[in-house]
This record gives C-alpha cells, structure tokens and sequence, in this order.
C-alpha cells in the first residue's frame, strides 16, 4: 500500500527523504554544539590545552577562517608557572614542637630572657610583624599569579571552542546546502 502510494506521488518520496536528512543533520549539529560547549568550558579546570592543538587551530585553521585571536600562541613564556606545594614553607619560622616538649613561641613567653631590653623586645616584634606582613604578600602574589595563570588557560580553551564552532557551523552549511541541492534536482 505504502510503495503503491509512493510510485503514485514521486515527490511525497523527495520530500520524506528531504526532511529526514534534514532532521540527521540538525540532530549532528545539536551534538556538536554540546561538544563546543564543553570544550567551551574545559578550561574552568585548569587543564592547559595541548600543544597540537594551539599549533593547528590557532596558527593555521584561526587563519583560514580569519579569526583573530586574542590568546598568545601558546608560548610557554606567556604563562606564568604554577605555584609551588611547598612554596609557604620557607617563610615558617618557627617550627611545630615535637611530641612532649612546649612550643618555642610558649617558652619565650614563659621566660623572658633578663638581658632583653625594651628597645629590643620591640624591635623583635616589630621585625615579627613585618615578616608577617611580608608573607602576606608574598601568598597574595602567589594567589593572583595562580589566577592569571587559571585565566589565560580558560580563555585558550574559550577560543579553541570558537574555532571548533566556526568550522562545525561551515561543515553544517555545506552539508545542508550539498543535501537540499541533491534532493531538489533530484526529483521528477
């Protein structure tokens, strides 16, 4: 009944494979929009993007597509190192007591040396708090090379999903354009 109705209308036939080309196309579009955006959003985990793939997409597809970009191609010069684990522990200055024995910072409390004088027992604090001070920023320096760092990789990682985009949008058009002619010069 179906093939009877077919070879009746040859253009209901046209028209059926036209639309679900049409849906199969939309349907791959639809993934790869998913995957652009979770190249998209790759880079909010701090991974660096390959080298390979600065070398491909920002030096000669961002160029084939005249793209400009915004992102240093990927020298390492660019971007600062990450920061040490151990990185804080030089600044500690007083170490952590063994088991049994009072801290050093509790002893000197405890027995203020006799030969100390005022003048020195300021100087000592105030050198204390400066060290302090000092720590403090050198931890925030730390912390906003840590971010500057975070930044530009997620801002690679940003343009990376703009290039992936551009030539999936390409792909897309060229696909759709290539199916619609086929299918209409095609028919009866």
């Amino acid at each position: 009944m179906l093939y009877q109705v077919i070879n009746d209308n040859p253009m209901l036939f046209s028209r059926g494979l036209y639309y679900g080309i049409t849906i199969a196309i939309v349907s791959f579009a639809t993934g790869m929009t998913v995957l652009t955006l979770n190249i998209h959003h790759k880079g909010t985990r701090g991974y660096e993007v390959p080298m390979i793939l600065k070398k491909i997409c920002f030096g000669v597809v961002a160029k084939i597509l005249f793209i400009k970009l915004e992102v240093p191609l990927g020298s390492k010069e660019s971007m600062p190192a990450a920061p040490v684990a151990d990185y804080y522990r030089r600044f500690d200055t007083d170490k952590l007591p063994e088991n049994g024995r009072l801290s050093p910072r509790f002893i000197r409390k405890l027995n203020p040396s006799a030969s100390a004088t005022a003048s020195e027992t300021f100087e000592r604090q105030f050198m204390r708090v400066l060290q302090k001070v000092y720590q403090t920023i050198e931890r925030n320096e730390m912390r906003l090379a840590e971010q500057d760092r975070r930044d530009l990789i997620k801002q690679e990682w940003q343009q990376l999903a703009l290039i992936i985009d551009r030539v999936l949008l390409l792909i897309f058009l060229g696909l759709t354009i290539t199916v619609t002619l086929t299918v209409f010069f095609q028919g009866p």
